[in-house]
């Protein structure tokens, strides 16, 4: 689903640093999925780190849709967008970093299981990407194709790796602040992101300032 306000959240991918990975049903479970358990708790408090790439859909859906406010959230992505520009010496990109090139150069993995991670992710694209001949309602048939799974899961499990790597681009206490500020902003935008237009998707990669 393009993830926003309007757009449904369906799935919540955990994976603490030594795995598993857990998918939470949210397209079954709805505002249960945060209010049994301590899946909403965890997502707001801020003593506890979490690992996101791209926060501002995540941030936009959860608020608007279920009242939950992530806290104690570091962005992958503006650390590896940052990393990039180091790379490059210091020439900015105007447009953001995605995760699939990010899963690209993640560290500590080799060519095999860097080609097996972008065949999961193209694999899993051409089920629900329009652009592709997939559609998103893909997200909420159940059971769940494997092949959605599988790329659901690769989301998140090398978010580890990449903020270990890459945090000393940004500094943790710098990058929260940076990533409280563009889940406010986008919370707090009256319009937030609209969703399934080639306009939106140029907005919604279009680099801002971070700094």
């Amino acid at each position: 689903i393009a993830l926003s306000r309007t757009g449904a959240l369906c799935l919540a991918q955990v994976a603490p640093p030594n795995g598993p990975v857990y998918l939470v049903d949210v397209a079954r479970m709805g505002a249960d999925a945060f209010k049994t358990g301590a899946l909403g708790a965890l997502l707001e408090a801020k003593h506890l780190l979490k690992l996101v790439f791209d926060c501002r859909g995540d941030a936009d859906a959860l608020f608007h849709q279920f009242g939950v406010r992530m806290r104690g959230v570091f962005d992958v992505q503006v650390a590896f967008c940052v990393k990039k520009d180091k790379d490059h010496k210091g020439k900015r990109s105007a447009y953001l970093m995605g995760l699939r090139k990010a899963l690209k150069e993640c560290p500590g993995l080799d060519d095999e299981t860097r080609a097996a991670l972008d065949e999961v992710k193209a694999k899993g694209a051409q089920l629900f990407a329009p652009e592709l001949g997939g559609n998103y309602e893909a997200w909420t048939a159940r059971p769940m194709h494997p092949d959605l799974v599988t790329y659901a899961a690769a989301d998140v499990t090398y978010l580890h790796h990449m903020h270990r790597e890459w945090r000393r681009f940004v500094g943790e206490k710098k990058m929260i602040a940076i990533t409280d500020r563009r889940m406010r902003e986008r919370i707090e935008s009256p319009e937030g992101l609209e969703q399934g237009t080639e306009a939106a998707a140029k907005r919604g990669s279009r680099r801002e300032k971070f700094f």
